[in-house]
């Protein structure tokens, strides 16, 4: 007995308080929306590490896997940044600004204006990818072994990529109406098309030649899947939300959102040119090393995906509402936003990376049980994944005071950032050279990762704190 209670009763009344708090938070609408976010979030990743375990059983370790790695990773990473930073950053700002004049129509047509400038800037390396898919090859691994039906899978890749810059701003259109989901849900049906083709075909196909045209197929229907989702959500969008009588409003000539298209997009052209380089320097150091590094490496940065998706979760809750505080001049609103997000972050990503650093080898064998890997393959992934954890606080702050930064319409901030930041990479791969091991490229992208980011968070936070506090 505890003070006439027993210790039943006490543990009862102690469950009984900590899920009172948890419904009472859940019942917020923004705290709903990032718990679901997260679920999602989760959910898309975990299809994708079983992917990756059934890739790894089916097709082994080798230049097959690193072939699918690195085109998958030039459309991935390639339309995950256009998405991420450079439609998001440029339409969710404006649309905030066209909201608060009562303009729904006119953020819509700089939405359109937008799609159609990223599009016609992107032709070019989708047109290198459609029909010189070898030369893109040789660029993006030199020291890759180009096996036949590699031309192929890139040729689908590149189809995706450009199909992705039109669902990149649905997403962002559908992030700034409240509907968060749209993007992961998408995510889920690229990934779970590709496993599926895996599942039904993998085991008939012997040869290299064989298996990338498996996945080639696999990856176009996957790429398909994610177009539809999206689509049919922006539709069901525009149903509810978008025929409104606004849309009638008188439009203005299409050469002042052509103005504001082109003033908004060229710091980010930068911004993504500096970050698509990242992966392709560092592919392209991998491709130079024992076969297999690119394939695991890959796997290594996904596994620190996994930590960082509460984080993300809540960056991407939180950007519209500060694009909004931004637009109506509530620069305290905005501040107190921030020093919450900085709080819950850092307590999360702190925790959350020394537990999974302590148990990393637990985690490794238990989310890539099923590839099957040999003891040299296994000890290399989880020396990247502890790597990479070490790097997940840095990562979570830079990913916030980006969000913040573009949110305040600081985007020559994080230009500058991107710029330092490839320069300051490019130098340490030059410096460590080809003849060394997939480790210590990893502590050479983290480190000036790491040392540009906590640069970014305090320069993007005092140019705040000299806005006029209302």
């Amino acid at each position: 007995m505890v003070l006439g209670i027993s210790f039943r009763q006490l543990t009862q009344r102690i469950c009984y308080k900590i899920l009172g708090k948890i419904s009472s938070i859940v019942k917020k609408p923004d705290n709903r929306k990032t718990f679901i976010l997260t679920i999602l979030l989760y959910l898309s990743p975990f299809i994708g590490l079983l992917l990756d375990n059934l890739l790894a059983r089916y097709f082994s370790i080798g230049v097959v896997l690193d072939t699918f790695r690195l085109t998958t990773n030039f459309m991935l990473l390639g339309t995950g940044l256009i998405s991420g930073t450079l439609l998001k950053y440029v339409i969710i700002p404006e649309l905030a600004h066209y909201k608060a004049e009562d303009n729904i129509r006119g953020g819509l047509v700089f939405v359109t204006v937008v799609t159609v400038l990223v599009v016609g800037l992107m032709l070019p390396l989708i047109f290198i990818g459609l029909f010189f898919p070898s030369w893109l090859l040789h660029i993006l691994g030199p020291g890759l072994e180009i096996v036949s039906g590699a031309e192929t899978l890139l040729q689908v890749a590149s189809i995706g990529f450009s199909l992705m810059i039109i669902t990149s701003s649905f997403s962002s259109v559908l992030q700034f109406y409240g509907i968060f989901w749209g993007q992961p849900t998408g995510q889920i049906a690229l990934n779970g098309s590709v496993l599926v083709g895996i599942v039904l075909f993998a085991g008939s196909a012997v040869t290299p030649y064989d298996q990338l045209k498996v996945l080639s197929v696999a990856l176009g229907t996957g790429v398909a899947g994610m177009v539809g989702v999206l689509s049919f959500l922006l539709l069901s969008l525009w149903k509810k939300e978008l025929q409104t009588p606004h849309l009638t409003a008188a439009p203005q000539p299409i050469g002042v959102f052509l103005q504001k298209a082109v003033k908004g997009l060229l710091p980010q052209i930068v911004i993504v040119g500096s970050e698509l380089l990242k992966p392709i320097i560092v592919n392209r150091t991998l491709s130079h090393l024992d076969s297999g590094s690119i394939a695991l490496y890959s796997f290594g940065f996904k596994l620190l995906m996994l930590s960082n998706l509460p984080i993300r979760a809540i960056t991407t809750t939180v950007f519209p509402k500060m694009s909004k505080h931004h637009a109506e001049g509530l620069s305290k609103k905005l501040l107190s936003t921030l020093h919450k997000a900085t709080f819950i972050i850092l307590l999360l990503t702190i925790l959350i990376a020394g537990l999974l650093w302590h148990e990393s080898d637990l985690v490794v064998k238990t989310l890539f049980g099923i590839a099957s890997l040999n003891e040299k393959d296994q000890r290399i992934l989880i020396e990247l994944y502890q790597t990479f954890v070490f790097f997940s606080p840095f990562a979570a702050l830079g990913l916030l005071y980006s969000e913040v930064a573009f949110a305040s319409r600081q985007a020559s901030a994080v230009m500058i950032y991107s710029i330092i930041n490839l320069v300051l990479l490019y130098i340490a791969l030059t410096y460590i050279g080809s003849h060394t091991e997939a480790i210590s490229v990893a502590k050479a992208y983290i480190s000036t990762q790491g040392l540009t980011m906590s640069a970014l968070a305090i320069v993007v936070y005092f140019r705040l704190r000299k806005l006029k506090v209302q």
